[in-house]
């Protein structure tokens, strides 16, 4: 398999995110079909069930401008609501979000400039 030289600029690229205003939200692990609001400021940019592949441990690739707060609704049983604030986002160009194994309830959400390999 050929590698990527600069894997994070090529997924940068390819979603259309190289602007310094521009962040990647990934939903990953244990999403079950659950509706999964994104709220970029004020504009709603997903509104639709999600639903975790397993093969990739993905459930959601959205683009955001960082410099607005993001809202995320996860409308389940268990109803929950993550905000990701803009001088938080502005620092980082991914952020990762998904559900602990152990206690589906809770989100862990890591903030980082490295992409992660899906495998």
């Amino acid at each position: 398999m050929n590698e990527v030289p600069d894997f994070n600029k090529y997924v940068l690229e390819k979603l259309e995110a190289t602007e310094s205003n521009k962040s990647l939200i990934f939903l990953t692990a244990w999403f079950e079909k659950d509706t999964v609001q994104i709220i970029n400021g004020k504009k709603m940019l997903r509104n639709e069930p999600a639903k975790t592949i397993s093969q990739l441990s993905l459930a959601v690739a959205q683009v955001v401008e960082n410099d607005k707060d993001v809202t995320i609704k996860v409308l389940s049983n268990q109803k929950t609501e993550i905000t990701l604030t803009k001088n938080d986002l502005a620092k980082y160009k991914f952020v990762y979000i998904r559900r602990s194994l152990d206690n589906r309830k809770k989100y862990l959400v890591e903030y980082t400039n490295k992409i992660r390999y899906f495998k």
